[in-house]
């Protein structure tokens, strides 16, 4: 093989690498599923810009939950919850992290909101993680529903209260010049009965 070949061959594998790691970086690790859960849908967002700086403070307010009740008898209904979006100054992306009781709930998909264009969710052990971001070259400066999340009730759920929790130490928002910003995010609270 020709010496130049083999050094471009290499270079390639240690950028692939470099992007890899980055992107695990970034992300928390979304890459770790429980094989035992359910594969939900994802699309690939066109560019999430979040600062690569950590961020010393926590950067999101949380708001009022949202109350959705459910029969534990009927394990077949999806229940849809809203992740609602305020005060907010102008977000280009984000990276979130949800977590909530895996004993008494089932991830089932995802729906996008009027927020952001494009969503990437992976199940992770114990939460769900997701990155954000819009394909417009600008903030989007609008209050709405950032995406909703589908659960389904397992059949030894306990009946109860069950709240889809913000993890603020692996959820960030940036605006798009690459700022954090601190909106008010609002999750949701399943009532089993």
């Amino acid at each position: 093989m020709n010496k130049k070949l083999i050094i471009g061959i290499i270079a390639a594998v240690v950028a692939l690498a470099l992007v890899v790691v980055g992107i695990i970086h970034i992300t928390g690790g979304l890459g770790s599923k429980d094989p035992s859960t359910s594969t939900p849908s994802s699309s690939t967002p066109s560019g999430s810009k979040l600062p690569s700086a950590n961020n010393p403070e926590n950067n999101i307010i949380e708001g009022e939950k949202t109350e959705i009740s459910a029969d534990k008898k009927d394990t077949e209904t999806i229940i849809t919850v809203p992740i609602k979006l305020s005060n907010n100054t102008g977000v280009g992306g984000a990276q979130l992290f949800f977590t909530y009781d895996t004993d008494a709930l089932v991830y089932v998909d995802y729906g996008k909101g009027d927020i952001f264009d494009d969503h990437m969710i992976e199940e992770s052990k114990g939460g769900i993680a997701c990155i954000s971001s819009t394909s417009q070259n600008k903030d989007i400066v609008k209050d709405g529903t950032l995406l909703t999340l589908s659960f389904k009730v397992k059949e030894n759920a306990k009946p109860g209260e069950y709240e889809i929790k913000i993890d603020k130490s692996k959820t960030k928002f940036a605006s798009f010049d690459e700022k954090y910003v601190k909106p008010t995010l609002s999750t949701g609270k399943i009532t089993i009965k």
